[in-house]
């Protein structure tokens, strides 16, 4: 971090040595500003690049050998995946995804859905720095609920259940109509939202997370759609 951001590390007070959680190309951590407001660092691990650029020569040169057929696909997800690797695009794409869903800009799901502002004069292409989003995944939420339920009483479990499920639901509808509505109305949207990248809020909004894989769709293209 030091290494990347010189000086302006400084601006990162009592960074947490423990990782909040760690992805194919690096691990978050969360640490504070001077002004207060608590922040979510992204550190890409050194040798990341490395290690894929090795990985995927092996696979190429077995699907070459054997399975020439799949090469093509191999080679778009290469190309795909090394997008991930300069985090001074994922805090553009953040900063622009965060305004399509800040108040004020006539998005109909702008007060139920939040999606981090990154800190773009702390980020380059290793560190990405961004806010601080309090809450859960999504899927941890449910499964931590499952357990109370198992331990709690059948009457409880029956009722607390009935609107968990309806809960679980409502949001999953939310996640559909917030894809469908970056991808056919913004035109960007993101290319991996796997339940890891999926928060439930302490207020109750959904967190949407990770915009290192970001698709973007042309007005011909959404039209063709």
């Amino acid at each position: 971090i030091d290494r990347e951001l010189g000086l302006r590390a400084l601006d990162l007070l009592d960074l947490e040595p423990e990782a909040l959680g760690a992805a194919a190309t690096g691990q978050v951590h969360r640490a504070w500003l001077p002004d207060g407001r608590a922040v979510v660092v992204k550190v890409q691990y050194p040798e990341a690049q490395l290690l894929y650029r090795q990985d995927f020569a092996n696979i190429k040169l077995f699907c070459r050998l054997l399975q020439p057929e799949h090469l093509t696909y191999i080679e778009e997800l290469e190309r795909q995946f090394y997008t991930e690797f300069d985090f001074r695009r994922e805090a553009a794409d953040l900063a622009e995804i965060s305004q399509n869903f800040a108040e004020g800009s006539g998005n109909p799901y702008a007060g139920r859905v939040r999606v981090p502002k990154p800190e773009l004069e702390l980020s380059s292409e290793n560190v990405v720095v961004m806010e601080y989003l309090p809450g859960e995944t999504l899927l941890s939420y449910g499964l931590r609920m499952r357990e109370e339920l198992e331990r709690s009483s059948m009457l409880w479990r029956w009722w607390r259940g009935f609107w968990l499920l309806r809960e679980l639901r409502s949001h999953l509808s939310l996640l559909l109509e917030v894809q469908g509505y970056q991808i056919f109305v913004d035109g960007v949207f993101n290319g991996d939202p796997h339940p890891g990248n999926i928060m439930r809020l302490t207020d109750g909004r959904l967190g949407l997370i990770d915009y290192g894989n970001v698709k973007r769709f042309s007005v011909a293209d959404r039209a063709r759609l």
